[in-house]
């Protein structure tokens, strides 16, 4: 997989630049190769694709090369080709993976594979599995002549005792019962193997492409993957004809796409919980003039309104929440901030961490929180932040000499922000104050 990558970016991608684009791209590559000029001068396409490679092991520097060409008014073709060529890659390396993955043996009740207890008319190759299938016949022929012999516990390693192994037709009670299996039991692969396909069912993915119209996006921030690495992404909101959606966007070189109004086309997304992930092996493009949707203004005003404090009271644990609400009060702990908003319903606390830490923000504020999560906590219901939670501060107004929208009270300001016959002053709101996105 790797080498299909240094090959793309070599001959697809640092190939066809003209001398004058190389060059360009080596000045913007530089502090992330770590070149200085007199190297810039010496490089050739070779030597740029290995330091590349080097500095993103990953797929060899193809997103990042995609990302720049995106910048570049005429490289914007050249970078959906290589956007092409490495869903291509990612789509035939799963296809491998899956078809060299071994089919897993069955167990019969013994723990003993398929193959161990075929018939004797099966191909055995282990002298060890004849000389069990033996000993197993021999005590089977001994319980049928001796019907009154009692059955006898099998030491580990011998063959499968035959109360397993076959039916008996003896009608002796003092058998070896089977194990009990207690509800306390350890996790054991099997276990995790069943958790694993949880998961996954909850985390679909449609096969199908979704033609959607983008009603707004955020900015982009930056969200830890693991302790050593941070990854950057933002948050959207599309629609289609009957259906609104929150999208996860974990690929920014797609943010172009996701701009106001925008018709795109997505496939090879993920699905959990009702919120759309979109990541690097996913393909966006902006749909044709054949593909153009309407939005029905109802679905328009969904994507402005927030679920009330009551509402997520209401809510079963686990439920991802966005929204907007009125900042009550603030407390900083040494590894998390409690923000506790109203609303005219009632009271929740928000525990932020990480990017959700210590936001700057105080009483009086309203905050747009983006995909938190309902948990219940010492029997309250609390709003937690995840890896991809995002906080937006609106600074609340306290001076005068400003337009009369701005003098509006918080609840007057939430009920004209969703509000559904309001909608249109939400709209011309954001044009004279700080953008919601």
């Amino acid at each position: 997989m790797e080498s299909k990558y240094r090959q793309v970016v070599l001959l697809k991608g640092l190939n066809r630049l003209r001398t004058e684009q190389l060059h360009t791209i080596m000045f913007i590559l530089a502090p992330d190769l770590k070149i200085n000029k007199d190297m810039q001068d010496k490089c050739d396409r070779i030597k740029i694709a290995d330091l590349m490679a080097d500095m993103f092991p990953v797929d060899a520097g193809l997103s990042k090369l995609i990302e720049i060409f995106k910048d570049t008014e005429e490289l914007k073709d050249l970078a959906k080709e290589l956007q092409t060529e490495k869903l291509k890659i990612v789509k035939k390396y799963k296809c491998t993976s899956a078809k060299e993955t071994p089919p897993l043996k069955k167990k019969n009740p013994c723990g003993m594979d398929d193959a161990a207890s075929a018939p004797a008319t099966g191909t055995i190759t282990s002298t060890q599995g004849v000389k069990k299938t033996a000993a197993a016949k021999k005590i089977l022929e001994t319980i049928r002549q001796n019907p009154g012999t009692k059955r006898k516990q099998v030491p580990e390693g011998q063959a499968c005792p035959p109360s397993l192994a076959e039916p008996s037709t003896s009608t002796d009670t003092d058998h070896v019962p089977p194990p009990q299996i207690s509800s306390s039991t350890p996790n054991t692969p099997s276990t995790k193997k069943s958790r694993h396909q949880l998961a996954a069912r909850q985390r679909e993915q449609p096969k199908d492409p979704k033609i959607v119209m983008v009603l707004k996006a955020t900015g982009t921030f930056e969200y830890e993957i693991s302790e050593e690495e941070k990854g950057k992404m933002f948050h959207a909101t599309v629609a289609t004809k009957t259906e609104l959606f929150q999208v996860k966007v974990l690929d920014t070189s797609l943010k172009e796409l996701f701009t106001k109004d925008n018709v795109i086309i997505i496939s090879n997304y993920f699905k959990e919980k009702g919120i759309l992930e979109i990541n690097e092996t996913s393909s966006v493009s902006k749909a044709g003039p054949d593909q153009k949707i309407e939005i029905p203004n109802d679905i328009k005003r969904r994507a402005t309104t927030s679920p009330t404090i009551a509402q997520l009271q209401r809510q079963k644990t686990g439920t991802i929440v966005y929204g907007s609400f009125k900042l009550h009060k603030k407390t900083v702990r040494r590894t998390t901030t409690t923000y506790e908003i109203e609303d005219k319903t009632g009271k929740m606390e928000v525990v932020g961490r990480g990017q959700c830490y210590k936001m700057n923000c105080e009483e009086g504020d309203t905050l747009h929180l983006f995909c938190f999560q309902l948990k219940t906590v010492d029997k309250t219901m609390k709003l937690k932040s995840g890896i991809h939670s995002f906080i937006k501060v609106f600074k609340a107004k306290k001076h005068r000499n400003t337009p009369v929208h701005a003098n509006l009270n918080q609840n007057a300001f939430q009920e004209m922000m969703y509000s559904p016959s309001q909608l249109h002053l939400w709209e011309d709101l954001t044009v004279e104050t700080e953008a919601l996105f």
